[in-house]
């Protein structure tokens, strides 16, 4: 069985791999969404910071959703 921090480095190798072949465009769209999105600057997205997001953009999901 996978420890926690065994799942957590795959999970982010794999995200870093995909960012990798993304052109730096999109790259840098999402940079600029992602600081609109963090409110509070911490560089992390809380639960109420990305249905704010999702809000503004007309998206509705159930706090159980998110």
């Amino acid at each position: 069985m996978k420890s926690y921090m065994e799942t957590l480095s795959f999970k982010k190798a794999t995200l870093l791999y995909i960012a990798s072949k993304l052109p730096d465009k999109y790259i840098d769209d999402m940079r600029r969404a992602f600081i609109a999105i963090d409110i509070n600057g911490d560089g992390k997205l809380e639960k109420s910071e990305f249905k704010v997001a999702l809000d503004k953009i007309g998206v509705k999901y159930t706090d159980k959703e998110i």
